[in-house]
């Protein structure tokens, strides 16, 4: 009976598996957009981003201030430790994409 359901389990694993990725459009073959097509501009670019001109909000005392890059979106928050996957996630819901997308992405 075991090895029946490990063969079951398996078969429905790498099924989700395909599925997962077909619809993310990540198979072999297929174009994928990269965060490198996002409308960025840089602070130095004149005229600048809205952006550039924000200030580092307040925190609690004791944490430290913070080191990591961050994605601005008009409408919309995507955290990540990966800038880069922070664009994909903005890109998606600026696409339209829901937050469940965007964390897919």
């Amino acid at each position: 009976m075991r090895n029946g359901f490990s063969a079951v389990m398996r078969i429905a694993s790498m099924s989700f598996i395909v599925a997962v990725f077909g619809a993310a459009g990540v198979m072999p073959g297929t174009k994928v957009a990269f965060a490198d097509s996002l409308p960025v501009r840089m602070c130095s670019e004149s005229p600048s981003a809205p952006a550039c001109a924000a200030v580092r909000g307040d925190r609690s005392e004791g944490w430290v201030p913070q080191t990591r890059s961050e994605v601005m979106v008009q409408h919309g928050v995507v955290s990540t430790v990966q800038p880069l996957a922070a664009m994909a996630g903005a890109r998606i819901l600026m696409q339209g994409g829901n937050a469940i997308d965007a964390a897919v992405a």
